[in-house]
């Protein structure tokens, strides 16, 4: 399917191509899904459920629109009515099926995000939205659902590097990008699927490079409440991975204690080049090209 803007998206089409799952295609399981899910909708009064398949989805389509999306009686949207009984009865597990449920969804507002209350300004001023820090206000992100489905898309395909750039120009939302619209999705998709395999198994930890003295002391740091191989002191582990960056290898491996990856979120990573960091920074992507390779990291 292709990306749309939300202005753009063909939206009858999208919802006849919607309905193309298992349950469409026989009359009698056509009928029982559409009574179900617009029970009392004018729409269905007199729909002829028999025909082809695609006939009559398009059919569908196009009466919904000529009738200006009228609300169900409970008030509901019609088509949201359809996607959660596609979604309840299991048959969104298609890809192509997923991305046009996500299109409407997002067109018709199907999935409007609960409302939050929180204390005080929304708005974090300098500080990007941090999932990992404080997941309340990090649910407040949105806007950015084409480059968080961009950035999953590039972890999908695992070209080997195991490594990805997000640049962009100062203050433009990178740091929130990640730390809120991609951390989110990953640890809480908002549906039964895991939008990677074993994600929500994965270490996802933050580093600034900046925040201590030594940066393998930041990175250290922003696995204490992922580390399960007994008691961590941070100093003496960021000093044993300084000391000798093949120790990595080991650390990665009592880091995931059998969890399937790590993502490890790189804040400012320019800084770790700085002129009074450049050494320390030069050994840290030694380690991290030491964690690569290693099988362990899968």
């Amino acid at each position: 399917m292709s990306a749309y803007r939300q202005s753009d998206l063909p939206v009858t089409e999208t919802l006849r191509d919607l309905l193309a799952v298992p349950l469409w295609q026989e009359d009698r399981d056509r009928r029982a899904f559409l009574e179900l899910a617009l029970q009392g909708h004018p729409t269905i009064g007199d729909f002829e459920f028999g025909g082809k398949p695609q006939t009559v989805a398009s059919e569908l389509a196009t009466r919904l629109h000529g009738r200006g999306y009228a609300p169900l009686p409970g008030g509901g949207h019609p088509v949201c009515a359809l996607i959660r009984e596609i979604r309840a009865r299991r048959e969104d597990g298609n890809r192509e099926v997923a991305e046009r449920i996500a299109a409407l969804s997002r067109f018709f507002g199907c999935d409007a995000p609960a409302r939050l209350e929180i204390a005080g300004s929304p708005y974090p001023g300098l500080m990007a939205y941090d999932w990992g820090q404080d997941p309340d206000p990090a649910q407040l992100f949105f806007g950015r659902e084409p480059e968080t489905r961009e950035l999953l898309d590039l972890l999908r395909a695992d070209n080997g590097a195991g490594f990805i750039l997000v640049s962009g120009a100062s203050g433009s939302g990178k740091s929130s990008l990640v730390k809120a619209g991609l951390w989110q999705v990953l640890v809480e998709p908002g549906d039964d699927s895991e939008p990677l395999p074993g994600c929500g198994s994965w270490v996802i930890s933050a580093m600034t490079p900046t925040l201590d003295d030594d940066a393998f002391l930041s990175l250290v740091n922003s696995i204490r409440s992922h580390w399960r191989d007994g008691c961590l002191r941070p100093a003496d582990e960021a000093r044993r991975l300084h000391d000798n960056p093949g120790n990595f290898v080991d650390f990665l491996d009592r880091l995931l204690a059998g969890r399937p990856a790590w993502l490890l979120i790189l804040d400012q990573m320019e800084e770790i080049f700085a002129p009074r960091r450049r050494p320390t920074g030069m050994l840290l992507s030694i380690c991290l090209g030491e964690a690569w390779t290693s099988p362990a990291s899968g």
